[in-house]
């Protein structure tokens, strides 16, 4: 597990063009870059990584989430 239940953390989503690092408490847990050639499956047709709408959310039904600090900046 990237952080403990029940104790704050940072996560940090970077993404520049295709690529996306994910960090949490400082540490990097994703490091993907989208290749060229890349074909969503059929049951996400469009899922490519680009500019728009981006979700938080929780998958655990019976999860309860709590945000203190959202920021999104645009990068240079």
């Amino acid at each position: 597990m990237p952080a403990k239940d029940n104790e704050w953390f940072v996560m940090e989503i970077i993404v520049e063009g295709k690529h996306v690092i994910t960090k949490v408490n400082g540490k990097v847990f994703v490091d993907y870059t989208e290749p060229p050639d890349f074909q969503p499956p059929k049951n996400h047709s469009g899922r490519f990584i680009s500019h728009g709408t981006f979700a938080i959310q929780g998958h655990d039904p019976g999860s309860k989430i709590l945000y203190k600090r959202i920021e999104v900046k645009p990068l240079p």
